[in-house]
């Protein structure tokens, strides 16, 4: 029963929270809290979700293939040993983001979730890491794709709405307002 359970949350679209706005970004933010010179892969992590743990195989994937071109980030939002060790031995940097700030920034509201900025700390991709947890098809492999493309100077290829849409486990409990922390998004 509770496979089944899982496999439907993962399946269905993130509810989005009360007072959420897709599009707004503090690139400031952005600029300001990354130094790096190379693109950067933030992986939004949640230790207890598990759409997220499924993901670890996929992110291993692409920091193996990537990792001598891109910075790769998890965004922890719970401080966990597991979480921590794992994604230290990727040599991947470590935020624990148990305020939500880098999700409220980056708009953010599920995990798993991938944000791709580019050398100019832009925001080159936001969404899923592919369409199932069990991706066995490449044309969906969406933060693979994205990344590949963005290293080669591509645009953005056209993925349908599953790369888009979030789904998994929502970052914030359902009496969160987007906005209760007070941050002023510009």
């Amino acid at each position: 029963m509770i496979f089944w359970r899982q496999e439907l949350q993962y399946l269905q679209p993130t509810p989005v929270p009360k007072g959420f706005q897709p599009n707004v970004i503090d690139s400031t933010f952005l600029v300001s809290m990354f130094k790096d010179t190379t693109p950067i892969f933030l992986y939004f992590f949640n230790p207890n979700c598990p759409c997220s743990r499924f993901n670890q195989k996929n992110f291993r994937k692409i920091y193996r293939t990537f990792r001598e071109r891109v910075s790769f980030y998890a965004i922890i939002e719970k401080d966990s040993k597991d979480a921590i060790s794992y994604f230290e031995d990727q040599n991947a940097h470590i935020l624990i983001d148990s305020t939500k700030v880098f999700a409220h920034k980056l708009g953010i509201y599920s995990t798993p979730q991938v944000v791709i900025l580019d050398e100019k700390k832009q925001i080159y991709y936001r969404g899923n890491f592919q369409k199932s947890r069990y991706c066995t098809d490449k044309k969906t492999d969406f933060a693979f794709l994205a990344l590949d493309a963005l290293l080669q100077k591509k645009p953005l290829p056209n993925f349908s709405n599953f790369a888009f849409t979030p789904y998994g486990c929502s970052i914030f409990e359902e009496k969160d307002d987007w906005f209760s922390t007070g941050w002023v998004f510009k």
